[in-house]
């Protein structure tokens, strides 16, 4: 909090002025300006950019002159990456009119898409995701705020790279896949590499792990294995190590 004093009711002004340029003092992040007056017959505060008036200083705020309360205030928005996987979090303080979170990513840092739609928790929340590691070296993560008048507005941007060597990924074949034919697709891995494809059911039990040699990108590896319906694990490693798993849905 803020706060301002003078001596005289041209301090007023000051109020004004604060209420008009928020951008001066950090209004649209959510910062509380406070000004006060020495005299017995004016007081003012402002709460955010809200603006209450007492009747003498030191009194009770009796009158609601002027309201604009912002919607929302960001406290954080970061991405963090954790092997096949990608982190992102982000905090709230003050939280009122908004429709949704929107997580968008792009591979440029231009084109991006939406990926995720997340509710509105209420003031003073924690969000956190984890979303597989995307394809190629590189990401760029923004968060879209959505406000019920329609309007929206962005966080920061979250950047993400990592070594060239691991750009590579797999995907199943469909998903929800049936259990009779669960397969995947690999692609980004040299010709006749060898790796470990293990399956894992919710319980984190293996039902299925074996070796296989990749053919070439695109072509696609059917599993020998029957699986009942539910969700799984796909996890592929590599001869050095490097890792990535999916979750997988078996539908019948």
């Amino acid at each position: 909090m803020i706060y301002f004093n003078t001596p005289n009711k041209s301090g007023l002004l000051v109020a004004i002025a604060a209420l008009l340029l928020p951008g001066l003092l950090g209004a649209q992040n959510g910062v509380t300006v406070g000004i006060s007056f020495d005299t017995t017959t004016v007081s003012a505060l402002i709460v955010g950019v809200t603006i209450y008036r007492g009747g003498v200083a030191g009194g009770d705020d009796s009158e609601l002159v002027s309201e604009m309360t912002l919607p929302a205030e960001l406290l954080s928005f970061g991405a963090q990456l954790g092997g096949s996987h990608v982190t992102i979090s982000w905090a709230t303080g003050h939280e009122s009119q908004i429709d949704r979170y929107v997580l968008e990513y792009a591979s440029d840092g231009v084109a991006f898409q939406e990926i995720q739609r997340h509710t509105p928790r209420g003031s003073h929340a924690s969000y956190s995701v984890n979303l597989p590691r995307p394809a190629g070296a590189e990401a760029y993560f923004r968060l879209r705020v959505d406000e019920s008048d329609g309007t929206a507005w962005y966080s920061s941007l979250e950047y993400l790279t990592w070594p060239a060597d691991e750009n590579w990924s797999f995907e199943p074949l469909r998903n929800p896949m049936d259990g009779n034919r669960l397969g995947v697709e690999i692609t980004g891995l040299p010709a006749g590499e060898t790796f470990t494809l293990r399956v894992f059911n919710s319980q984190g039990k293996t039902v299925h792990s074996g070796f296989y040699r990749h053919a070439a990108d695109g072509a696609a590896l059917t599993l020998p294995v029957a699986l009942q319906p539910g969700p799984y694990f796909l996890a592929v490693t590599r001869a050095d190590g490097d890792q990535q798993s999916q979750q997988v849905v078996v539908a019948r």
